[in-house]
């Protein structure tokens, strides 16, 4: 078993560079290689602080460092997710894929019916499954402390402005896939379950990119799962002065909240770790641990040849259901999923 594995990262935006980072400081059994981005100012600045070799094109990297590199890390705009998987699977690269797997169900399709058999390991990131007080709460759901899941309710409202192509629906997927399939896949994490009814609602009330770009920046969604547990979800790409991100739990036995990163389950109050910094987006603040907990989960998986937490059929299920809550919304109907 190998103790050390070598890895690149191929996109320095704002998670890119972070995963960047936890490679190079955190992380004794993994080395950081590489970094890859298309804007030449943007790799080469990366690439000296982290004393890494610069690349502007993800080919050029795999064919100069074929037999060096051993994993790639994807934190590159969601519509480019598809080339740069099938390219890394192809030199039969470990990946770790940033959330969503791909911005429209066929290319989901696709990465599923190649990747299979070809003995690649395939990591979504849906962080806050990592996150302590997340998984606290999952912990807490599956000893039966709460008893059955009788319903969800998460509440989800960012605090700044995501990038200019998110609000180009073709290129991220829109909102119910590029903000609300966190959610979703979280609602899948806890209740154990797959979805069986959606119905979704939305408007622009802010941000005109969105309706330039035929997205939202305020959604709801309902959800009903196969085992009866009911689910709602509302979104806002933007609220003032804060981030505000609440999950409440009902079971038959008891309720779990979760506001922001405190936990509250009867007399019980637990805190998730921060980072208190002035300088990070409001959602690496929040969930900077996390982050740093799916990569160290990633990097073991390599080295260990076992199934990521949140592996290719996760990645494929949000896609999947998130493209069926985008044609709720168009028909204004709910829709049963087939199974």
């Amino acid at each position: 078993m190998r103790r050390c594995i070598n890895v690149a990262v191929a996109g320095l935006g704002r998670i890119g560079r972070l995963h960047a980072y936890t490679i190079k400081y955190h992380i004794p059994s993994a080395e950081l290689i590489a970094v890859v981005d298309i804007i030449p100012e943007r790799v080469k600045k990366v690439a000296n602080e982290l004393k890494v070799k610069p690349y502007t094109d993800f080919l050029q990297l795999l064919e100069k460092q074929e037999d060096v590199v051993d994993a790639v890390i994807i934190a590159t705009p969601t519509h480019t997710h598809k080339e740069i998987i099938l390219l890394a699977m192809e030199y039969g690269k470990d990946i770790f894929c940033e959330k969503p797997l791909t911005s429209t169900l066929d290319d989901a399709f696709e990465i599923s019916n190649k990747i299979y058999n070809r003995g690649v390991i395939l990591q979504v990131g849906y962080m806050r499954r990592f996150d302590f007080v997340y998984n606290y709460a999952h912990n807490l759901i599956h000893s039966d402390a709460i008893g059955d899941i009788l319903a969800i309710n998460f509440i989800t409202c960012d605090s700044g402005k995501p990038p200019s192509w998110v609000f180009n629906r073709k290129l991220s997927g829109g909102i119910f896939l590029d903000m609300l399939s966190h959610e979703i896949d979280l609602a899948r994490y806890f209740v154990n379950s797959e979805v069986k009814l959606i119905h979704a609602h939305g408007k622009v009330s802010y941000f005109k990119e969105a309706e330039q770009g035929n997205d939202l920046d305020t959604a709801f969604l309902s959800i009903i799962f196969e085992n009866g547990t009911m689910c709602n979800i509302c979104g806002c790409r933007r609220i003032a002065n804060e981030y505000k991100i609440i999950v409440e739990i009902f079971g038959s036995k008891g309720q779990i909240l979760i506001d922001y990163d405190l936990l509250k389950y009867r007399s019980m109050r637990i805190r998730a770790p921060t980072l208190n910094t002035a300088t990070e987006p409001w959602f690496i603040k929040r969930f900077y641990y996390a982050y740093i907990k799916e990569i160290k989960h990633f990097v073991n998986c390599v080295i260990t040849g076992t199934k990521p937490e949140v592996d290719l059929w996760d990645g494929l299920e949000a896609v999947r259901i998130s493209t069926i809550a985008w044609q709720s919304f168009e028909r204004q109907e709910i829709i049963q999923l087939k199974e």
